[in-house]
Order: C-alpha cells, then sequence, then structure tokens
C-alpha cells in the first residue's frame, strides 16, 4: 500500500492498514472512524474506492497463485500415481514383498474393496435415495414478470458498486 501512488490521507490509510492487520476485523472504533458525512464523502469515497481496488487486485493475485499451485499439486499426485504403479508392478512381477533399506520401507497391506458388477441385481436395502429440492430463481423471476403474483417471492431492484 503506497501512499505516494494513491495520495490517501494519511490517516485513513493508517486506518486501512489496521483494519487489514486484524484479518479485516473492525472495531467499533474503527468503524466510527470510518463513517462518512456528506462533506467528507467524496475524498473518502475516492480512498474506500482505491483500496478495494488494491483488495481485490490481491485477491485475484491470490486466486492465481492457488491456480498455479492447484496445478503443481495435480502433477505432484500424478507423479506419484504412475511412481507406486510402476514399482507395485514390479514387486509384483519379481514376487516381492516386502523392500527395506536403512531410511525407508515398502511393503503391500491387504485389504478389502466391495466391488459393484451390477446394482439392477442389488435388493433396494442396498441402496439409499436421496431426493433434493431447490427453487428455481430463474422460473420465479419468470413467472412473476409474466404477471403471476407469487406468494413468498418478490423481484427487488438491487444496486452494485462498481469501481472503474
Amino acid at each position: 500500500m503506497n501512499n505516494s501512488l494513491y495520495s490517501i490521507e494519511s490517516e485513513l490509510r493508517q486506518l486501512f492498514n489496521q483494519i487489514g492487520e486484524n484479518d479485516g476485523e473492525i472495531t467499533p472504533e474503527q468503524e466510527t472512524q470510518l463513517a462518512i458525512t456528506q462533506a467528507q464523502l467524496e475524498g473518502k469515497g475516492v480512498s474506500y474506492a482505491l483500496v478495494i481496488r488494491e483488495c481485490d487486485t490481491t485477491v485475484s493475485a491470490i486466486d492465481s497463485e492457488i491456480e498455479r499451485l492447484t496445478k503443481l499439486k495435480s502433477k505432484s499426485q500424478n507423479l506419484s500415481k504412475k511412481l507406486k504403479e510402476n514399482i507395485s508392478n514390479a514387486m509384483k512381477e519379481f514376487g516381492v514383498e516386502k523392500i527395506e533399506s536403512a531410511i525407508i520401507k515398502l511393503s503391500f497391506r491387504s485389504s478389502k474393496e466391495t466391488v459393484i458388477e451390477d446394482e439392477t441385481k442389488l435388493p433396494d436395502s442396498c441402496f439409499t435415495v436421496k431426493t433434493t429440492r431447490t427453487v428455481s430463481k430463474t422460473e420465479v423471476k419468470k413467472l412473476i414478470e409474466e404477471g403471476q403474483v407469487l406468494e413468498g417471492a418478490y423481484i427487488r431492484e438491487n444496486k452494485s458498486l462498481q469501481i472503474k
């Protein structure tokens, strides 16, 4: 956060920094300091918008880093899986149950897996039924716009702040 870049009032910038250091939590005292009067609206509005833009940029950078790390994780998982398959196949081919060294040990462990070959042959007691019921806001909006009165739903017009 650079004052010369945005020329933000130092007191307000310091307040934003304190809020950021507190994981975005705002104390009642800070809330009072953030309160905007009509006279302060333009100056603080610009400062708010610059900090919002900076936060949005940080979020975008974090999203990009998460995407990069997710790809790296996937590559490592795939390599690990392939190497496990390779060593497992080789051990099975040569009839080796265990490999031990001073630093690591490889061995097979027995486990059981339930395999379903044809679920149509299973009794009903083997199934669970999941039912989900969700409201289609698209359908509700369409019906209201066509003139139907729906109790329990209405269309509300919202205003969303844009920062360009």
